[in-house]
């Protein structure tokens, strides 16, 4: 098992697409851009107590998987409203089994 943890801060803009999917890919290429990894399921488990705690304290838990990896990962209240920063705490192993 190989595990690597890591502490940081998320910052999370969303941003709104007009038109297709496709035509945004061929824009963002067209800008010089490049594809860094191919596209992968990734199957999401959130975690939280019956009294939804963690939704309330506007927190996450959450178990992620993909292909053989998995990470656990905690974010913490977000700080900033406009881009949603907050503290993201992560574990990835290569024995999601175990998380």
């Amino acid at each position: 098992m190989s595990r690597k943890q890591h502490s940081d801060l998320e910052v999370e803009i969303k941003l709104k697409l007009r038109g297709s999917v496709a035509a945004a890919k061929r824009q963002v290429l067209a800008l010089g851009f490049e594809i860094a990894a191919p596209r992968v399921f990734e199957a999401n488990t959130l975690f939280d107590t019956p009294e939804e705690r963690l939704r309330n304290a506007r927190e996450l838990l959450r178990v992620r998987r993909v292909q053989k990896d998995g990470v656990l990962t905690f974010k913490g209240v977000p700080l900033n409203e406009k881009h949603k920063t907050r503290e993201e705490l992560e574990v990835k192993t290569s024995a999601p089994a175990l998380l």
